[in-house]
């Protein structure tokens, strides 16, 4: 969604989240009856006096909605909004959308979480043209999607200058497997009875000849946004594997280790196959591999990631969901994937202690009993305090990751962890 803001009359420019995903895995025709839904959803959401209007693009004429057609790019739609003269009640427009797009969609048999991002530009501090006001919002907008859409983002000035950064950063991006200018960090899981070492988690930092360490919170958005993620995702399992045979042949005691699979990479055409062939040239116990996939992510194609898990499963890969608590998961959908974990989201484990924040505590407590229920292992991912170790261990979560046990090492200084460990069980 980009937000444009004119002096008592705020427009709104929608854009969905990962569409292609919709067209190229359930066709056009399908994509084009998810865009009338869409669009039906959000008149739902708009007042009486506000306007509504539909991009004009491919299946206009069978656009079921009373709606006034402007031809914007792509699959966007745009909102006029009249009698708004305050930020905070942009906002809460904005958020009325975010809500109303969380519950799922039903195309054509299938069911569909999807999600859209905002874009904010505020008449006259941001501009005092319509073109000018766009151009922001288009800034905006493209920054709310790197932070992994389903939200809004105001303009600010720096965000042009941020903006230039991101493109010299993304041109640097597109050489740097080929440099070998990344590095996999290992991060320790802990059982939370024993207080063991019992996993590993993947994690790629990328080691810029110039900049030094850039966080992947910055470059891994780019590679999503780019397509380099299906480069990069290769070279981190391919990695991942070597790392693991390294440690058995040096007779270490390896746990198992899990890569973070991204939702582009996951739904790319080749990616079973690419896995396939990584496992034919890796001879280790595939239990020691582990996916973690985005709950948010697998909420998008359900029945298409079904199978996709399935297969994966049958390959005697582990399945972990990341992110758990955050993607409005159907538990109908929930007890057909074919997991072994869950990853608690740390936004409720940071919360764990803090005053006011007693409803995140409960959410952990069911999310334990519930995965309970399903067989499932629950890990506390962002723990940094005592408090937080304890409420979990206490409420029966099965696995502590985070700071307080250990951040991203290299794999020297892990192997280093396994050593240690061996050696006290057998002393």
């Amino acid at each position: 969604v980009h937000v444009h803001q004119v002096l008592y009359s705020p427009e709104l420019h929608i854009n969905v989240d990962r569409f292609k995903k919709i067209n190229e895995a359930l066709g056009p025709a399908l994509g084009d009856e998810f865009l009338q839904t869409f669009a039906k959803r959000l008149e739902q959401g708009v007042r009486a006096r506000d306007t509504l209007a539909r991009d004009a693009g491919a299946g206009d004429a069978q656009t079921a909605v009373p709606l006034r057609v402007s031809r914007l790019s792509g699959d966007e739609f745009a909102v006029l909004l009249t009698d708004v003269d305050k930020t905070e009640h942009v906002v809460t427009i904005a958020k009325r959308f975010l809500d109303m797009m969380a519950a799922a969609f039903h195309i054509g048999g299938h069911e569909l979480f999807m999600t859209c991002s905002i874009g904010i530009s505020v008449f006259p501090s941001d501009g005092v043209d319509r073109d000018i006001l766009v151009q922001h919002a288009e800034v905006a907008l493209k920054f709310a999607k790197r932070q992994g859409g389903n939200t809004y983002c105001f303009y600010t000035a720096n965000l042009e200058g941020r903006a230039l950064h991101l493109l010299s950063l993304t041109s640097e991006l597109r050489n740097a497997t080929q440099r070998g200018e990344f590095r996999l960090f290992y991060q320790p899981k802990i059982d939370t009875r024993t207080r063991k070492l019992i996993g590993a988690e993947a994690l790629v930092r990328w080691m810029h000849p110039v900049r030094g360490m850039v966080s992947p919170a910055e470059f891994i958005p780019l590679a999503e946004e780019t397509g380099i993620i299906i480069e990069l995702g290769a070279w981190i399992m391919s990695r991942a594997c070597r790392q693991i045979g390294d440690w058995l042949a040096d007779g270490l005691p390896v746990p198992a280790v899990s890569v973070n699979i991204s939702g582009r990479q996951f739904a790319h055409k080749d990616f079973l196959l690419s896995v396939d062939n990584l496992l034919q040239k890796n001879a280790f116990d595939r239990s020691l591999l582990q996916f973690e996939v985005t709950e948010s992510f697998l909420m998008g194609d359900v029945k298409g990631n079904i199978d996709t898990l399935n297969h994966l499963h049958d390959l005697g890969l582990k399945l972990s969901l990341d992110d758990f608590g955050t993607g409005y998961s159907s538990l109908s959908y929930l007890t057909q994937f074919p997991l072994d974990e869950l990853k608690i989201d740390q936004s409720f484990v940071r919360d764990i202690g803090a005053a006011g924040k007693g409803n995140s505590q409960s959410i952990i407590i069911a999310i334990i009993a519930m995965a309970r229920a399903l067989g499932l292992k629950v890990v506390g991912e962002g723990v940094e305090t005592e408090a937080q170790a304890t409420f979990l261990s206490d409420h029966a979560c099965d696995q502590w990751q985070g700071y307080l046990f250990g951040k991203p090492m290299p794999a020297e200084d892990f192997a280093l962890l396994l050593k240690a460990q061996a050696a006290a069980q057998t002393a």
